[in-house]
Formats: structure tokens, sequence, C-alpha cells
């Protein structure tokens, strides 16, 4: 787990402990000083007490002001503890996907710099549950590793090409056979989607989230929409981590 940070390539070279493109930014939670600076000092017959008691103590006794900032701090370190196994769970599961998508040789990324900001961003949605941005962030790192595949034979596309989105890229690099062929269902039904949740449509429109859920448990439909938003995203991930691991100028 590494942070995005300038440093790492000010001087033009990456430490030798980063990935390149298995960055997760997953800082973890900053524990509010204000309650944890104070000294603890053990008494017999006193049990200590843990730091999620120390914290709500500490709200407790001064946490009438939501606008200072020790306040915001300690409230949102409790509520990261809450979520923080469901997190580590999905973590596990991000790294899986890692694992199998990524070469020991690294990788050339066409989509540049915003391509691996794009997949970092994803992935930490992923852990964090934010289906949708996952989503979107995949959909984006898929276009514009295509399109960087594609610019290096620019005088031979149409001239309107910077505008096309995700499905025609896909038919021009299919053409060119830039992306391999277990990829192109997958990267199609990522696109189909995207489009169901990321442009305007009707609730029951065919695709929808929520015409799905009601297609798989029409009593249990809302329950089922969640369920299907994460496995589209956890998909969606999966099929751009592929993409830009495996597509290449052909």
């Amino acid at each position: 787990m590494t942070d995005r940070t300038p440093a790492a390539v000010a001087d033009g070279t990456l430490p030798p402990n980063l990935t390149y493109l298995s960055l997760v930014t997953i800082r973890g939670p900053e524990e509010p000083q204000v309650v944890f600076a104070q000294p603890e000092l053990p008494l017999q017959g006193v049990e200590t007490l843990s730091a999620i008691q120390s914290v709500e103590l500490w709200l407790a006794r001064n946490g009438g002001a939501d606008d200072d900032l020790n306040v915001v701090t300690a409230q949102l370190y409790l509520s990261d503890s809450e979520s923080r196994l469901a997190r580590a769970r999905r973590w596990l599961l991000v790294r899986e996907i890692n694992e199998r998508c990524t070469h020991d040789w690294g990788v050339l990324v066409h989509g540049g710099t915003e391509s691996v900001w794009l997949l970092d961003e994803a992935a930490q949605a992923l852990v964090d549950g934010l289906w949708l941005a996952a989503l979107l962030c995949c959909h984006s790192a898929c276009e514009r590793h295509l399109a960087g595949i594609l610019s290096m034979d620019e005088g031979s596309l149409h001239r309107s090409w910077r505008s096309w989105g995700l499905g025609r890229l896909l038919d021009e690099a299919q053409q060119r056979d830039i992306v391999p062929s277990d990829l192109r269902e997958p990267l199609n039904q990522m696109n189909e989607v995207r489009k169901a949740s990321a442009h305007f449509k009707p609730p029951l429109y065919d695709g929808s989230l929520m015409r799905r859920a009601i297609a798989i448990n029409h009593e249990g439909a809302l329950e089922s929409v969640e369920a299907l938003a994460e496995a589209d995203a956890f998909a969606a991930y999966e099929t751009a981590k592929s993409l830009v691991h495996r597509a290449r100028f052909a």
C-alpha cells in the first residue's frame, strides 16, 4: 500500500519498493492526538480503557462542537473502526485481482499518469465501498489506455477520434488486434453498465441496476441493487487492470 506523493518521483526515478500500477492509497485513520496525547497512568485495580473507549469518553465530554477539527477527527476515528473489517476484506479481493492481472515485467501505461491514478482511485473506491466511483474510474482508465495506444498511429484515424468514447475506441482497437479476444466482451459489458448508471435513464430502463435487481429478486430488489453494483465494480476493476497490462500496439 503506497501513497501517491510528488516526492516519490521528484528526481525522475521510482523508489525500488514502489510497484507501478499496484498503488492503492489506503491511508490509516489519523489518531485523534488530542485524546491519545493525554497520559494514562496505570492504577492498581482499575482497568485501562481501550483506544475506542478513550475516544468515546473524550467525545462524550467534548463532542459538542461539530466544526472543531479534534472533534471531527475523533468521530472519523470511530467510524473508521466500525468499517475496518469490511474494508480489509475488500482490500484482500483487490489484492487478488492485482496478483492475477499484473505481470512481473511491468507495463507501458499508454494512458499516462492519469490512467495510473484512475486505477489507484478505483481500487480505493472499491475498498471504501463506493461502487459507482470505482466503475467510472475503471471506465475512464480503459478509455485513456486504448486512446493512448491508438494515438501511436494517429494519422490513420478519423479526424474526430479524440472525441470517441470507449465503445468506438474498442471497435477501432479490435480491428487492429490491440485488445485480447477474451477481454472484448467484458469491456463491452462494462461500457453498457456504465451507460446505464452514468447517463440519466428511467429507473426501470432496460439494463438499469433496479431493473436487473428486480429480475433477480423482485421482493428484495433494494438489497440486490447494492450487490449488483458491487459485482459490477469489481468486474470493471479486473477488466481495467487486465486491459492495461495486456493491450498493446500491434
